[in-house]
């Protein structure tokens, strides 16, 4: 796996139950890099909301989220595609 500028890619292993180990490859952010002054898109937000509230993550969690401040996507068509995975 090529690794992006500003991230770095690692492999992470899980022992499921029964003792089988499963292999994930990431691509971790230099988090030097990161700027806290951004927003995301609010169609983004929602997705991330949809996901941690499928997977039961917890309330606390789900809060803070949901305090994040978004912004609208100035490519309408681009919100409208990704708001499709929330139906």
């Amino acid at each position: 796996m090529a690794a992006e500028v500003g991230y770095s890619p690692e492999v992470l292993t899980l022992t499921r139950q029964g003792n089988a180990e499963v292999a994930f490859m990431l691509s971790v952010k230099d988090t030097s890099l990161l700027d806290d002054s951004l927003q995301p898109y609010a169609w983004y937000k929602d997705l991330v909301l949809a996901g941690a509230r499928e997977h039961n993550l917890p309330a606390e969690y789900i809060r803070e989220i949901e305090n994040i401040v978004a912004i609208q996507d100035p490519d309408r068509r681009r919100g409208r595609r990704e708001r499709q995975f929330l139906s």
